[in-house]
């Protein structure tokens, strides 16, 4: 009898890794394949997290005091997805 619930814990355990696993694939899979239409000239980095958030379900944060965000700035990336911009900081853009 304490065989079979320490086989059903281990079953359990085994099915509850496995959800997170998918679960976790699967927020990957989305993060790397949105697409975010950008090209705007003489607008404030501000505006660009404004664009970024309509369009994405992603939120963007920041520290006032790390980051001027009444900076004006121009993208001219046109259609991006997030993947290839992810990892390069607000300098770049």
């Amino acid at each position: 009898m304490q065989i079979l619930f320490r086989l059903i814990r281990i079953m359990k355990f085994s099915f509850i890794l496995l959800l997170l696993s998918l679960l976790q694939m699967a927020a990957a899979i989305y993060s790397q394949t949105t697409t975010i239409t950008v090209d705007k000239r003489n607008v404030t980095i501000s505006d660009v997290f404004n664009a970024i958030e309509q369009q994405t379900e992603y939120k963007i944060f920041y520290r006032n005091d790390q980051l001027d965000i009444s900076r004006p700035t121009e993208i001219k990336s046109g259609k991006i997805m997030v993947s290839q911009r992810s990892g390069h900081g607000v300098s770049d853009v």
